[in-house]
C-alpha cells in the first residue's frame, strides 16, 4: 500500500549483524529455549497449514565487538507486506539462544534488537547493507542461524560559560553530517542534556560521522510578544563555531567511548550575537473563538540539524504580533500554525537575517479552498481498489516546519466522490494510494494540464476546481538474481530501477527491493518504460535519484523495458559500497 508517511523527524537507523550459519556456536545443554508460537492473528495463519509444513528458526545471537553470547535480544520475525499480522517472537536465552517454532512458510524480514546495540536485520555481512527477504519454503527448519551485533557509542563531554563556569540544562546534540548533492545538512539526531556540573552523556550512538552541538535550554522556549527574557548564549558548534558548515566532524565506530567533547557557549550579544524576527499573523479563516497561532522559526540551506535548531514562537491572542529572539544571521522558514476543531491551517514564508533584526513579517491563515477528485481506475483491479481508495497532497518541497509535513488527504462524499478539504496556499503533488499493489497514478491533470509530473500550485485561494486521475493497474514487473564477483547469491543487497530521464524528477517513479538469501529479487507496480536495473551493497536515494551523481555508475546496470502487465527477467552483478565507478 503507497500511503504518505509524514513524519517530524525521521530517525536515521544503519543496519547492524553478520548472520552465517553458526556452525561452530555451541548449543547450551541446560539453557531452556524460549520460544513462541506466534500471536493470535500469526497461529491462525500456521493453524492452516499441517504440522509438517510448518516451519522453524533457531540461532544465537554474540556480541561482535567481544564475541560473547548476548541475552535478553529480542527476535521478531515478521510477514513481509502484510501489516496487520502480528509477528512471531523470542527472546534470547543466557547463552544468546533463541528458537521460533510453527511458523508458516512465507515470506518474512527478521530483526534482532538488543540495549546497546545496533539492530540487526537477517541477510547483512556488513552495518552498510539492508537486510535480505526470508524465504521460507513449506517443513523447512533452519536452526544454525547466527547474528553478530555490534555495540553503540558514547560521547560524553562538558558545557561550560566563557569564565568556565558549568551550565546545566543545555542540550547537546549529535546529528548524523552528510553532503548529499552538494549541501550539507543532518538526518538522525542523538541527544542528552547537561546536569548540575555542566557534564553531558550521548548514549547508543550509531556509528557514522557527526556534527556536536549545544543549544542552550532557553533557546527554544515559547515566547511572546512583550514577555522579554535575558537571552545570554546562543547555539554552539563543536568546537566553537556558529556555523555548522564550520564544525569539526566526529568520526563514530562501533564500541566507542569518546570522552573531553567540551563546549564552550558563546554569549548572544557582541558581533557575532543573534537578532529577533517579528511579525504578525492574520487570522483569516473565520474561525470562531479566541485562538493563538504558533510560530516556528528552522534554518534553511544547511536545513534543520535537530529539533533544538527551530526557535518556537506564539502569536498574541488579540493582535496577533509574534516576536522570535535569539536567532542567528542566515536563511530561514518562518512558519505559523493554527490547530482548530475545524482543522490545521497553516501559512510559510522565507526570511533571511543579515546581522539585524527583521520587522513586518506578514503570514496569513485562511480556511483555504477545497478541491474536488474524479480517480478512474483502468485494469483488472478497478473493482478491487474502490473501497479503500484514497488521494492526497504533499508539498513538493521539503518541510523543515517542526509541526511536521501537512499532507491533504481526500475525504469520500455520499456520492462516493474524492474532496480534499482546506488545502492552504502552496505548491503541491498528487498522489493516490489504495491496497492494490499493482496500481500506480498513470495521469493526472487539472484543466488539461499535466500535475503529475509538473504539480500544482493555491495561491490566495486560487486552484483547480477538480483534478482527474487514471488510476491504472496494468503495470509491469521485474525479477532476477544479483551475484557477486565470486558468482554467489549477493544476499540482502536493493535492487533499484531507475527510470529514464525523462521521469527522472519524479521521486516516486523509483522503485527498489532487496534480494532474499538466494539472491532474487522481485519489484512490482512498475509504471511502463525504460529502466536501469542497478544492485547496490549500500543504496543511497540522494545518489541514485541525482542523474549527476549516477554519472559514475555509468555501465554498471542493465536496461530493461517494462511492458503493461509484462513480466521482465534480469540478472544482475553486485555493485560494492567502495565501488563509485573508479
Amino acid at each position: 500500500m503507497r500511503f504518505l508517511r509524514p513524519a517530524l523527524f525521521a530517525a536515521f537507523i544503519l543496519p547492524a549483524a553478520l548472520v552465517v550459519p553458526a556452525h561452530a556456536v555451541p548449543q547450551s545443554e541446560t539453557a531452556p529455549q524460549q520460544s513462541q508460537q506466534g500471536p493470535p492473528t500469526s497461529s491462525q495463519q500456521s493453524t492452516a497449514v499441517s504440522d509438517d509444513k510448518l516451519c522453524t528458526l533457531a540461532g544465537t545471537v554474540l556480541s561482535a565487538n567481544t564475541g560473547e553470547p548476548l541475552r535478553r535480544a529480542r527476535v521478531n520475525l515478521e510477514v513481509r507486506d502484510k501489516t496487520d499480522q502480528d509477528p512471531y517472537r523470542a527472546v534470547t536465552d543466557s547463552s544468546g539462544h533463541f528458537a521460533i517454532e510453527h511458523v508458516a512458510p512465507g515470506s518474512y524480514d527478521l530483526q534482532v534488537v538488543r540495549d546497546g546495540y545496533q539492530r540487526a536485520s537477517y541477510g547483512q555481512m556488513h552495518p552498510a547493507q539492508s537486510g535480505a527477504v526470508l524465504v521460507l519454503a513449506p517443513g523447512q527448519k533452519m536452526t544454525d542461524l547466527l547474528f553478530r551485533l555490534r555495540r553503540l557509542a558514547v560521547v560524553t563531554g562538558r558545557v561550560v560559560d566563557p569564565d568556565g563556569d558549568p551550565l546545566q540544562q543545555v542540550n547537546v546534540s549529535l546529528v548524523l553530517a552528510k553532503a548529499p548533492r552538494g549541501t550539507a545538512y543532518g538526518r538522525g539526531e542523538f541527544g542528552g542534556q547537561t546536569d548540575d556540573l555542566g557534564n553531558y552523556r550521548i548514549f547508543d550512538v550509531l556509528p557514522g560521522r557527526y556534527i556536536l552541538y549545544a543549544t542552550p535550554n532557553d533557546a527554544r522556549f515559547i515566547t511572546r510578544p512583550g514577555h522579554d527574557r535575558l537571552q545570554e548564549f546562543q547555539r554552539v558548534f563543536y568546537p566553537a563555531a556558529t556555523d555548522a558548515a564550520r564544525a569539526t566532524t566526529l568520526d563514530v565506530k562501533s564500541g566507542d567511548e569518546i570522552t573531553g567533547m567540551d563546549i564552550t557557549l558563546l554569549p548572544s550579544s557582541g558581533p557575532n550575537g543573534t537578532f529577533k524576527v517579528r511579525g504578525r499573523v492574520i487570522d483569516n479563516t473565520g474561525v470562531k473563538g479566541d485562538h493563538y497561532a504558533m510560530v516556528a522559526l528552522t534554518p534553511r540551506g544547511t536545513a534543520a540539524l535537530g529539533f533544538n535548531d527551530h526557535r518556537i514562537g506564539m502569536s498574541d491572542e488579540k493582535t496577533g504580533a509574534f516576536e522570535i529572539d535569539n536567532v542567528a544571521s542566515g536563511d530561514y522558514e518562518v512558519a505559523a500554525v493554527l490547530q482548530t476543531r475545524e482543522g490545521r491551517f497553516q501559512s510559510n514564508q522565507k526570511v533571511t537575517v543579515v546581522a539585524s533584526d527583521i520587522d513586518n513579517i506578514t503570514l496569513v491563515l485562511s480556511k483555504g479552498v477545497d478541491v474536488a477528485v474524479r480517480v478512474t481506475v483502468e485494469g483488472k483491479a478497478a473493482s478491487a481498489v474502490s473501497s479503500d481508495l484514497m488521494a492526497w497532497l504533499s508539498t513538493n518541497e521539503e518541510d523543515v516546519s517542526p509541526f511536521g509535513g501537512h499532507a491533504f488527504r481526500s475525504t469520500r462524499q455520499q456520492d462516493g466522490s474524492l474532496v480534499l478539504s482546506a488545502v492552504n496556499d502552496g505548491v503541491y503533488e498528487v498522489k493516490v494510494g489504495s491496497g492494490c499493489q499493482e496500481c500506480y497514478v498513470k495521469a493526472a491533470d487539472a484543466n488539461g494540464i499535466d500535475v503529475l509530473t509538473r504539480g500544482f500550485q493555491v495561491s490566495d485561494g486560487a486552484a483547480p476546481s477538480r483534478i482527474d486521475i487514471l488510476y491504472s493497474s496494468e503495470s509491469g514487473s521485474v525479477t532476477g538474481t544479483v551475484t557477486n564477483k565470486d558468482d554467489l547469491p549477493a544476499v540482502g543487497v536493493t535492487v533499484v530501477l531507475v527510470p529514464s530521464s525523462a521521469v527522472r524528477q519524479r521521486r516516486k517513479e523509483y522503485e527498489e527491493a532487496p534480494t532474499d538469501q538466494y539472491g532474487r529479487f522481485e519489484v512490482k507496480g512498475l509504471p511502463p518504460g525504460d529502466y536501469t536495473a542497478y544492485a547496490f551493497e549500500k543504496a543511497d536515494p540522494d545518489v541514485y535519484e541525482d542523474a549527476e551523481a549516477m554519472r559514475a555508475y555509468a555501465g554498471k546496470g542493465e536496461t530493461v523495458s517494462v511492458a503493461a502487465n509484462g513480466r521482465q527477467s534480469v540478472e544482475l552483478k553486485m555493485i560494492p559500497e567502495i565501488d563509485a565507478g573508479n
